[in-house]
């Protein structure tokens, strides 16, 4: 029986060791957080206080000399504090009441282990020099006290499930080869996003100069009144950036929009082998792009359409990955 008292004893001076690091390096955060909906943070604080007493109430049972397995100890003990850095790491989806009801189940915690389950009994040294619990440990404790549970010795040590916490979002990259038709072109499509929504960026061109020694029109013209005479070759340039926002649909499905800029120029090669501009032909100025973006594992596909000065329509294909 002693040998188990000490090994529970061991374990819960481990959680004991533990939790007072989280609570100082967490709330400092807390501060600044703001809840998100659809998060059933009240479900996730009750089970982490029924956590806490079924703590206390196995410290209490080792106490009155009750046999208590000490796997089902540590495993008990081991979710307690594993569910509390859970919390701490999600701390800015917290509201300041769910917050306030986090430090006082952790606090209770702390002061049973540590002072006998009374906030007046908690040992002070060497706990706060050790672990920096709290600067002002006083102010708290003056504030209010948190007993455990009078019925606590009756109440069963229970291994429910935990609820499914929230996951973290992560943030997530994507790269695409793209391809432009009907003037042949070819870029990157490059994507940010953190949960549905992010942000992208695509460039795309097909790398033809577009410098010129003069211009002329459509019907060859030129602006002395004279006409141009060509070899009857031509040569497109073309270029365009977009960037703008992307946001999930599904799991699988996202949609996205942007503006830019692009450009686009038609010359004409003349009997001296000299490049013409095309100007009626030939503008430049600001493009929007519209389209759509498949993602199967990391294997993602895209499909969008882009205007150049609201003159040119063009369709942009990709296919990359995410990770």
């Amino acid at each position: 029986m002693l040998t188990g008292l000490k090994h529970i004893t061991t374990i819960l001076f481990l959680a004991v060791f533990f939790l007072p690091q989280a609570m100082a390096g967490s709330f400092k955060g807390m501060e600044t957080g703001r809840a998100e909906n659809g998060r059933d943070w009240n479900a996730v604080l009750s089970r982490y206080s029924s956590l806490c007493d079924s703590c206390l109430m196995l410290r209490a049972r080792v106490g009155s000399g009750i046999s208590v397995s000490q796997e089902s100890a540590q495993r008990l003990i081991t979710r307690f504090v594993s569910l509390n850095k859970n919390i701490k790491d999600s701390a800015s989806e917290l509201s300041e009441s769910q917050k306030a009801e986090f430090r006082r189940t952790t606090r209770r915690f702390l002061t049973a282990i540590s002072g006998g389950g009374k906030a007046d009994d908690i040992v002070l040294d060497p706990l706060p020099e050790m672990f920096g619990i709290m600067d002002d440990y006083a102010a708290w404790k003056e504030q209010e006290d948190y007993p455990a549970p009078a019925t606590m010795q009756d109440r069963p040590v229970t291994e429910e499930p935990d609820p499914e916490l929230p996951m973290r979002k992560k943030v997530a990259f994507g790269i695409q080869a793209v391809i432009s038709v009907p003037v042949p072109a070819e870029g990157l499509m490059l994507s940010v996003r953190k949960g549905r929504w992010g942000g992208w960026c695509r460039l795309s061109s097909n790398f033809k100069g577009s410098s010129y020694a003069y211009s002329c029109n459509s019907e060859g013209r030129i602006d002395d009144g004279s006409y141009v005479w060509t070899q009857g070759v031509t040569r497109k340039s073309y270029s365009e950036i977009t960037a703008g926002v992307i946001t999930s649909v599904t799991d699988w499905l996202s949609v996205y929009a942007g503006a830019g800029c692009g450009k686009k120029v038609l010359l004409w090669k003349d009997l001296d082998s000299q490049w013409v501009k095309v100007s009626d032909k030939s503008f430049s100025g600001a493009a929007a792009e519209v389209g759509v973006m498949f993602k199967w594992k990391h294997l993602t596909l895209s499909s969008g359409l882009s205007t150049t000065a609201f003159r040119m329509a063009s369709a942009n294909i990709g296919i990359g990955v995410s990770f």
